[in-house]
């Protein structure tokens, strides 16, 4: 089975999205590190139309960064970067956030690897989180 991370990559990159791992190794630290201690990918794509103050988001692009777990720790992920200084500076910025975490999925003997993805949003100040519908459903 492929890693949480390579799923994410393909699959951002099979809806044609850029996308790059942005988390590395500190081996004087020994730990892995987190881009700005929330994500380990970054994805963009070119915005369909233009950019304005006025709307809530780049339609069809923009900018995401990206944390990737297992089912399991997708609470703790949230958590972690609702915690994190950067990630209202991050929403501000026309950054979205989300969390992808990668698991089995479905009834019976048949089952499939799918991901629940948790949106954050800036809501007064924080960060709340939506769970969104993976789009190859």
């Amino acid at each position: 089975m492929k890693s949480p991370t390579q799923l994410t990559l393909a699959t951002f990159r099979t809806l044609g999205w850029s996308v790059e791992i942005v988390e590395h190794w500190n081996a004087h630290a020994k730990i892995r590190q987190d881009f700005g201690g929330m994500f380990d990918l970054i994805a963009w794509r070119p915005c369909e139309g233009e950019r304005s103050a006025s709307l809530p988001e780049p339609s069809g692009g923009g900018i995401v960064g990206i944390q990737v777990t297992d089912l399991t720790h997708v609470a703790n992920r949230c958590h972690k970067i609702a915690c994190n200084g950067y990630a209202v500076s991050w929403l501000s910025a026309w950054g979205r956030i989300q969390v992808w975490g990668w698991g089995l999925s479905g009834r019976g003997q048949i089952k499939a690897i799918k991901p629940r993805i948790m949106v954050g949003v800036e809501e007064s100040g924080r960060v709340e989180w939506e769970e969104r519908r993976y789009v190859g459903e």
